[in-house]
Order: C-alpha cells, then structure tokens, then sequence
C-alpha cells in the first residue's frame, strides 16, 4: 500500500492511534486471493513508512 506523502504530513505524529487503521487494511487487502502480504509505503519508501510507525524495518 503506497500512500502519498500529503497523508502524513496532515496525520502528524499519530502512530500509535493509527494502528487498527492500518491492520483493517491489511485484513481487507488480504480477502482478495491473489495478495498474500501487504507491505505499506510513503512514496514507494517502505524504510519512512514503518520509521514514521516507529516499528522498526519493513517486516520483508
């Protein structure tokens, strides 16, 4: 999941209430048969997506 960096420069620092948003996604994504792993992204960047989650590395 790529999302615009527009998205969290408005979101701010909001990472720890953000996390059921992104597991509903997950699990949304993941009814379609063909997606097997979600992996999420700021501007194709996975490494500022999970840094700004502040989670540690991209989980693939």
């Amino acid at each position: 999941m790529n999302f615009k960096k527009i998205v969290f420069e408005k979101l701010g620092n909001t990472t720890a209430s953000c996390g059921g948003f992104y597991s509903t996604i997950e699990e949304t994504l993941k009814q379609f048969p063909s997606i097997k792993t979600v992996v999420f992204a700021v501007e194709a960047s996975t490494s500022d997506f999970y840094e700004w989650q502040q989670v540690g590395g991209c989980p693939i």
